[in-house]
């Protein structure tokens, strides 16, 4: 059993990357700032474990492009509003797709698509995403409405509010509260439904 290839998902400057692995040996290769730093820390974060002394993702690890959506989602929040998305689609995941023998069948018995499967490729997503996303979104808003409050009494009594409250958006509260309220999920995924990357871009199909 060995890894084929891997897709990482809105992590720092990987939005969307395909990786394939060599047999015996891979080596990244490219420019300054093109995400090699960023797959290696891709990897480590979800592939090592759970130890006190490994790293932990922070919200800086989230691809920039989605801090604006974010922001978006807790704008809606706010207006209890339908929201624009889910608040784990733009959090960063690494699936992990594995060629293993049938031999192995016992390794992977809980990730298997259907009971018919002979040996081959599986597929699992590893997801940063809320432990529970009411829960988040409740403690979200409690924060914004005593923000809110603050600045409201330091206006009414006329003083100048030079300082802004805690917090400004929902990146703020993610700024500081993301690891508190997110843990890593795994979601097996369907070889039959996986799609070829196209110019390097991976194709992530859903989950539940």
């Amino acid at each position: 059993m060995k890894i084929n290839f891997v897709e990482v998902q809105n992590f720092r400057k990987l939005k969307s990357a395909h990786i394939g692995f060599d047999t015996q040996t891979t080596i990244f290769v490219g420019a300054n700032n093109s995400g090699k730093t960023s797959a290696m820390l891709a990897l480590r974060y979800f592939l090592s474990s759970a130890k006190a002394h490994e790293p932990r993702l922070t919200f800086r690890d989230i691809t920039i492009e989605n801090w604006t959506k974010i922001d978006a989602l807790g704008r809606a929040w706010e207006a209890d509003q339908s929201e624009p998305q889910e608040l784990k689609e733009l959090l960063p995941a690494l699936d992990v797709w594995l060629d293993v023998p049938l031999t192995d069948i016992h390794h992977v018995v809980h990730i298997l698509p259907t009971i018919d499967w002979n040996g081959g490729l599986l597929g699992v997503r590893l997801q940063y995403q809320p432990k529970k996303i009411e829960q988040l979104k409740s403690d979200f808003l409690t924060a914004r409405s005593r923000a809110t409050d603050a600045a409201k009494a330091k206006l009414e009594n006329g003083e100048a509010n030079k300082l802004q409250h805690w917090p400004e958006s929902l990146t703020d509260f993610l700024t500081k509260r993301l690891h508190g309220l997110c843990e890593i999920e795994a979601y097996p995924l369907d070889p039959a439904a996986k799609q070829n990357p196209e110019f390097g871009v991976a194709i992530p199909q859903k989950t539940e």
